[in-house]
C-alpha cells in the first residue's frame, strides 16, 4: 500500500525533526561528557537539590553554548536545504 507522505508540508516537518534531532543528541552528548564535571552534579545533591532542581539550576545553564550553537545549525541547514522539499513535495504549489 502507499503511505500518502507525498506532498505534504507535514511530511517535510517531520522529516527534518528527525534529521536534526539525531545530530543534536550527538552533540549534546558529546557536550556534556566533555565540559560538564560530574562534581558539579554531586556538589549540587549533596546541597540538597533534587535531580530536576539539579538540572535546571546547574546543568541547564551550562548548556547554553551547545543550545545556541545547535540553533544556529540546523536553521542554517533548513535555509540551505532545497532537494529534500523538491523530493518529497511534486506539487509545484507547495513549492516556495
Amino acid at each position: 500500500g502507499t503511505l500518502n507522505i507525498l506532498n505534504h508540508r507535514l511530511t517535510l516537518i517531520f522529516m527534518h525533526t528527525g534529521f536534526s534531532m539525531a545530530m543534536s543528541v550527538f552533540m549534546f552528548h558529546g557536550f556534556i561528557r566533555g565540559s560538564i564535571p560530574l562534581a558539579l552534579e554531586e556538589a549540587a545533591y549533596i546541597d540538597g537539590c533534587t535531580h530536576t532542581q539539579t538540572f535546571f539550576r546547574i546543568v541547564f545553564p551550562l548548556l547554553k553554548p551547545i543550545i545556541s550553537t545547535m540553533v544556529i545549525m540546523n536553521a542554517m541547514a533548513f535555509w540551505n536545504d532545497f532537494l529534500l522539499p523538491y523530493l518529497v513535495l511534486t506539487d509545484k504549489k507547495l513549492l516556495t
